[in-house]
């Protein structure tokens, strides 16, 4: 094991994994899980390059994942972190983990249950350099996972179209400067995953047709990850929100398109509907629907619907029940485990106890009786 040279190239990274780490931790927070993987999974593919370019070997191989196809589980979270990012309705469902089956077989399973899955060379130069200068025999798996370390790129790149697709469907109606800020930062995010992308491709080109490995080359790739690490953080640095709330749902922007709704009349509608949350606290009527309360604010319910999926960034029931949650933890507080938690649902507008839990914990992040071990 060599001794760790510093060089700007070394404190660039550094610095970069640094903040990759600072900005997970702060998206995890902020209970934006799928950006703070996405930001852990660019960390793990700088600080692989840091350990490899300085030869200080890791005793624990399956980290060196590049050279297994740890480029296979970039792509599919991008993917989902648009879906959700566009989406505040978005769930998590059992299909989705099909989108990371390569990654767990191809990058987790067989190297840990097969030995000598990359020899020594391909662990530290990848395995497209072991099939170009072969030194040694290789086995038909080895073989294999040279084909996949271009392979994981291509399955990524999949990914990052099937995610400006998703994005693109976004372009023809941006009404508000919220929506608009946020578009531009996912549409960012998935340009820069695609130039990291083609830089990969032009450091294969280049490996391909030279006459031989040069450490540089490397650098054509990685500079890329380290740029869109520093890229995300500073972004999220100048304009917070971006961490806070999703996009406008697109079948908002499809159900609405032919709206006569203006923009005085929404700002009104706004202030109203605050107004009325606030003080008569419609949201107690476990029965309450869009309709009933359209009633209430005199307006139509295609109007106050298209106010809170467009105005609010939201639906009616989460609007709804983020309001019974507050008014909940306001009777938890003052009762101190007074009422029982069915009491307390019913009191806030909730009309059985497993909805209370489910949306209580989605909006606070622990369950009714979390809430009051931690507040008494």
């Amino acid at each position: 094991m060599s001794a760790f040279t510093i060089d700007i190239i070394s404190i660039i990274l550094g610095f970069s994994i640094l903040q990759g780490l600072i900005f997970s931790a702060v998206a995890f927070v902020k209970r934006q899980r799928l950006l703070g993987a996405l930001m852990l999974v660019l960390v793990w593919y700088q600080l692989e390059f840091l350990l490899v370019r300085e030869v200080i070997e890791w005793k624990f191989d399956l980290f060196y994942g590049t050279r297994y196809g740890s480029w296979l589980l970039f792509g599919p979270l991008l993917y989902l972190y648009a879906l959700a990012y566009t989406n505040p309705d978005f769930k998590w469902q059992w299909k989705h983990w099909a989108y990371f089956a390569p990654f767990l077989l191809f990058t987790v399973a067989l190297p840990l249950l097969i030995a000598d899955v990359i020899p020594e060379r391909g662990k530290y130069y990848g395995m497209l350099t072991v099939m170009k200068f072969p030194t040694m025999g290789l086995s038909a798996i080895q073989l294999f996972y040279g084909v996949l370390f271009f392979l994981q790129f291509a399955f990524s790149a999949f990914f990052t179209f099937l995610s400006y697709r998703t994005a693109r469907k976004y372009t023809m109606v941006v009404e508000n400067n919220f929506s608009h800020i946020n578009y531009k930062w996912l549409s960012r995010i998935i340009f820069s995953a695609a130039a990291i992308l083609i830089s990969a491709i032009v450091f294969f080109t280049l490996l391909y047709f030279s006459s031989g490995y040069e450490r540089w080359m490397d650098h054509i790739y990685v500079i890329p990850v380290t740029l869109l690490i520093y890229g995300i953080h500073f972004a999220a640095l100048r304009n917070s929100k971006i961490l806070e709330k999703p996009l406008v749902p697109l079948r908002s922007w499809e159900k609405y398109e032919k709206s006569s709704l203006t923009e005085d009349l929404a700002k009104e509608i706004v202030s109203k509907l605050e107004s009325v949350l606030e003080s008569e606290k419609p949201y107690l009527n476990n029965e309450l629907t869009l309709s009933m309360l359209a009633d209430q604010l005199s307006i139509s319910p295609h109007f106050l619907s298209q106010v809170i999926n467009e105005r609010l960034h939201t639906s009616f029931y989460n609007l709804i029940n983020q309001h019974r949650v507050n008014e909940a933890k306001k009777i938890l507080t003052k009762e101190n485990g007074a009422k029982t938690i069915l009491e307390v649902a019913f009191a806030s507008g909730f009309n059985n106890k497993v909805s209370f839990n489910t949306y209580f914990k989605k909006h606070t992040g622990m369950t009714p009786r979390d809430f009051i071990k931690t507040n008494s």
